[in-house]
C-alpha cells in the first residue's frame, strides 16, 4: 500500500498516469510506536501521513485517471466532499505533533485543496467560489513555502518536488486571476451550492482564516503572491 499512495503522491506532481491500482496492495495502516516508560504513546506522524495519502489517491485517481470522456457526473459535490474529508482529517491530527511535522502537513493540505478544485478533464468547470478558495489556499501555500525556502533551515529535505509544487501553485494562481480577476480580488462572499448526498449534506469548503492579514488588500496580496512565487523559485 505504500507503493501505491506515496507513488500516486509523486505522480501528483509530474501530473502524468500512474499504472496500479489501490486494490492491488492491501495492508493494515502502520502501528502506532510505544513509549515503553511512559503510558502515552508519542505522537508518530506516518499513520496521519498514509491516511492523507489515501484521499489524495482517491480524489486523483478519479479525477484525473477516469476517462476524460466520461463527465463526472455532480462533480462540484464529489470535490466539495473530498474537501470535506480532507478537513476532517487536519482537525484530526494529534495536538502534540511536533512544530516542523504540523508545517509540512498544512502545506500537503493546502496544495491538495488546490489540486483537487482546480479543473480536470472530468470536472472542467470551475466555479466562482472554487476559484476564491485557489485564491486563498494559494497564496497561504506560498507565504508559508516562501517563509521556509528564505529560512534554508529546511534545505536539505527540499527537492525538486519542492519546486513543482511551488511551480504549480503559482500557474493555478495566475490562472485565476486571468479568468475572473475582478470576481477574484473582490471582497464580495461568492455563493456556493449544499448538496445532498444519501442521507447527508455536503457543505462547500469554508475559506481559509486569514489570520493578521484581513485588512490586507487583495490586489496587494496578489503583487506579494506572484514575488514569493518568483522568489521561492529562484531560491530552489
Amino acid at each position: 500500500m505504500s507503493n501505491v499512495f506515496f507513488s500516486r503522491a509523486i505522480s501528483m506532481v509530474h501530473a502524468r498516469a500512474f499504472s496500479f491500482y489501490d486494490d492491488a496492495i492491501s495492508v493494515e495502516l502502520p502501528s502506532p510506536n510505544t513509549d515503553k516508560d511512559s503510558d502515552r504513546p508519542p505522537p508518530d506522524p506516518s499513520v496521519p501521513l498514509f491516511k492523507l495519502r489515501q484521499l489524495q489517491s482517491g480524489w486523483y485517481q478519479t479525477l484525473f485517471q477516469g476517462d476524460p470522456d466520461d463527465p463526472l457526473p455532480h462533480g462540484t459535490a464529489f470535490i466539495w466532499q473530498k474537501c470535506l474529508e480532507m478537513r476532517e482529517w487536519a482537525e484530526s491530527l494529534p495536538t502534540d505533533l511536533p512544530a516542523a511535522v504540523r508545517e509540512r502537513f498544512e502545506l500537503d493540505l493546502h496544495y491538495s485543496y488546490v489540486y483537487c478544485i482546480a479543473p480536470s478533464a472530468r470536472v472542467p468547470q470551475l466555479t466562482a467560489h472554487g476559484r476564491k478558495l485557489i485564491f486563498e489556499h494559494a497564496i497561504m501555500y506560498i507565504d508559508k513555502v516562501y517563509e521556509m525556502a528564505k529560512a534554508s533551515r529546511d534545505s536539505a529535505f527540499s527537492t525538486y518536488h519542492d519546486a513543482l509544487r511551488a511551480f504549480f501553485m503559482g500557474s493555478q494562481f495566475v490562472a485565476v486571476l486571468r479568468d475572473a480577476a475582478d470576481a477574484v480580488l473582490s471582497n464580495t462572499p461568492t455563493t456556493a451550492s449544499l448538496y445532498v448526498q444519501g442521507q447527508g449534506k455536503i457543505p462547500p469548503p469554508p475559506l481559509p482564516s486569514r489570520s493578521g492579514r484581513g485588512g490586507v488588500d487583495n490586489l496587494d496580496r496578489s503583487f506579494q503572491c506572484l514575488e514569493r512565487v518568483k522568489l521561492t523559485l529562484q531560491v530552489y
